[in-house]
């Protein structure tokens, strides 16, 4: 939910960004000019007739310029560790739409996190052109489990930590030599994802749902959705590593409970009196099938469709409602890179509405031709 919840705060910030830009008093403001300084060649934005589209594209723009996303990966040796052993690892740090190896950040931070969530060993590294490597031992008294490889920069400290690289590691403990069994109450959490960000009275909805058990793990269930009544109005089962979903249709100041066949009982987002759904079928590898509905209140009313990927608009247009009550639309996928495209449907007033991610694939693949370039071989010879 955050990925929905953290882009339209975005979009909504940049909407109310003042048209003069950033202020003298910005936080880091050397910072700040260090990363604009190495960013890549700005695309131009589209141009449009609409002063709302090239209004977004202007402060998007910019935003981008001051505030670019730096990203960390860790490629270790190996996956599964004894306590007391050595992780060794090589660190890259990348910068921007392009993802290439930053030159402001000079250092990155690894930390080990426990299986009890404190954290074990903290180590910073030099960054030397994004790139860095180092050893981290694993403390004796660590004890089994799941422990996780944390890694940042200080730049990526100023937004939020879900965006920190993590990577899980699986401890054993060689010196515990006890047969020891952990008796845990293995409680379910049930989490549900309406396709678009909210179920809307009265209008279809797709909601996904994850099961995950108390060690994290995803965890196969089924049961049935019912409505304030006690009535089945659908069923829920897994397909696949805990997760699924659902057609619903819910209904105006009515709540929903998801009952496991174990008995126990979920319940289901608050659903909005008045709004717009979105979903998509991304089956397609040309174009991007995307299906829009809205409240009675809504129809006759135009509203945007705007497509970022990257940092960049690949894709927006102004829509209205004709007589059929779901606005149909393709968004072609031939000049848009891989990578996550997040569509966002504004209204009239520039309020976002809904937000629907979809992942490009392309089916990239890297290819590597060999050749022999002697017919006869000796033995040590090159």
């Amino acid at each position: 939910m955050w990925i929905f919840e953290g882009g339209l705060f975005f979009l909504l910030v940049l909407i109310c960004i003042p048209m003069h830009g950033i202020t003298s008093n910005t936080p880091a403001e050397s910072t700040v000019l260090s990363f604009y300084q190495e960013q890549d060649p700005i695309l131009p934005s589209k141009t449009s007739k609409d002063p709302f589209i090239n209004r977004l594209n202007s402060k998007t723009s910019r935003h981008n310029q001051y505030n670019p996303i730096e990203k960390v990966f860790l490629h270790t040796d190996k996956n599964m560790f004894a306590s007391g052993e050595t992780v060794w690892y090589s660190a890259y740090v990348v910068t921007g739409p392009l993802h290439r190896y930053t030159y402001s950040s000079k250092v990155v931070h690894v930390d080990l996190i426990g299986p009890d969530g404190e954290i074990a060993v903290s180590q910073t590294h030099q960054l030397v052109n994004g790139k860095s490597s180092g050893a981290l031992k694993i403390p004796k008294y660590l004890s089994e489990g799941d422990c996780q490889l944390r890694s940042y920069t200080q730049w990526m400290r100023n937004y939020d930590a879900d965006f920190f690289f993590t990577k899980e590691l699986s401890i054993v403990n060689t010196q515990n030599n006890q047969d020891v069994t952990l008796v845990m109450e293995d409680r379910i959490d049930l989490q549900f994802f309406p396709e678009g960000g909210h179920m809307v009275a009265d209008l279809p909805s797709k909601v996904s749902f994850k099961a995950i058990g108390s060690d994290g793990l995803p965890r196969k269930v089924s049961g049935k959705i019912l409505n304030s009544a006690g009535v089945t109005v659908a069923t829920l089962g897994t397909f696949d590593r805990g997760s699924g979903f659902f057609q619903l249709t819910p209904k105006k100041d009515e709540r929903y409970l998801a009952e496991l066949d174990d008995g126990t009982q979920y319940s289901l987002p608050e659903i909005l009196d008045m709004g717009y759904t979105i979903s998509v079928n991304n089956l397609n590898e040309k174009a991007i099938r995307v299906f829009v509905q809205a409240s009675e209140q809504l129809r006759n009313k135009p509203f945007y469709i705007v497509g970022y990927l990257r940092q960049r608009n690949y894709f927006t247009s102004k829509f209205e409602f004709d007589r059929d009550q779901t606005l149909k639309l393709e968004v072609p996928k031939a000049d848009m890179p891989a990578g996550v495209l997040t569509l966002t449907l504004f209204d009239l007033y520039n309020k976002p509405w809904c937000e629907r991610p979809i992942f490009i694939n392309h089916q990239e693949e890297l290819v590597i031709s060999t050749k022999i370039n002697t017919n006869k071989f000796v033995k040590g010879g090159r």
